[in-house]
Parts: structure tokens; C-alpha cells; sequence
């Protein structure tokens, strides 16, 4: 689970830098149109960006939380193991 976090926050990272290269790009090549375009296609990079994230923050914690139940199952069989032997 720490390893698939860790990808994940990787990933966060990388699609951070997409957007900051794109106002880094926009800025050096866009066309001087007010910046109309620019903050059209911020805006949009930066709603998909917000929405991937969310995804991955809600994958994340549903797959924690079935590991975590399984890990209570798990111990609670351990348990029932135990009294069964005393």
C-alpha cells in the first residue's frame, strides 16, 4: 500500500508540472490576445488535473480500507485459532 501511495504521489507531482509548463509555455509563445486563451486553457488542464487527483485520492482510500478489513478478519481468525488449541 505505501508503495502504491508513494506511484501515486509521483503521478500528483507529474501532473502538477504539466500545468506549471503550460503557463510557462503559454507565457513564452502564446499570442498577446488579452490572455483569454490562457486562462480558458488553465483552467481546463487545471479541472482534469483536480478530477485525477480526486479519482486517485478516492482509489486510494477504498483500497486501504478492504486491506484494512481484511487485516481485521484475518487477526480475528488468529484469534478464534487460539481458543480453539487452549
Amino acid at each position: 500500500l505505501v508503495f502504491m501511495v508513494s506511484k501515486a504521489i509521483s503521478l500528483v507531482c507529474a501532473l502538477v508540472s504539466i500545468i506549471t509548463l503550460e503557463n510557462a509555455m503559454i507565457s513564452a509563445f502564446g499570442a498577446d490576445d488579452g490572455g483569454e486563451f490562457s486562462r480558458i486553457m488553465v483552467a481546463i488542464t487545471g479541472a482534469v488535473v483536480c478530477a485525477i487527483v480526486a479519482a486517485i485520492a478516492v482509489y486510494i482510500i477504498i483500497i486501504a480500507n478492504k486491506r484494512l478489513q481484511n487485516n481485521r478478519i484475518s487477526e480475528g481468525n488468529k484469534d478464534l485459532e487460539k481458543t480453539k488449541i487452549d
